[in-house]
């Protein structure tokens, strides 16, 4: 991991029809367990992820409106369509992104 600015995230968001952003510290034990099934579900649904310690990049909290870890944020053409924190339902994710792909 290495620092992102607001202009590298907003232009790999904007690269991305469909992209997940995924929020994480390296003290938090629901993030480590998320990621793995985040990390599968991308791949199988071809949607871009990235992986944002907030220990490297603290400046993209208050830009994204993240205070707390994890939180899975997900775009369709460069716009938030959903949000969801550490009770993140892969089922329902999964179903959105099924929904944003047709």
């Amino acid at each position: 991991m290495s620092q992102l600015s607001e202009q590298e995230l907003n232009n790999w968001i904007g690269g991305h029809e469909v992209a997940i952003l995924y929020f994480k510290l390296e003290s938090c034990g629901v993030c480590h367990v998320h990621l793995p099934k985040l990390q599968s579900l991308a791949e199988e649904m071809k949607v871009g992820l990235k992986v944002i310690d907030l220990q490297e990049n603290p400046h993209l909290s208050g830009a994204q409106m993240v205070f707390t870890v994890p939180v899975t944020k997900v775009f369709y053409q460069g716009r938030e369509q959903y949000k969801e924190g550490a009770y993140l339902d892969f089922t329902k994710l999964k179903n959105i992104l099924n929904q944003l792909r047709e």
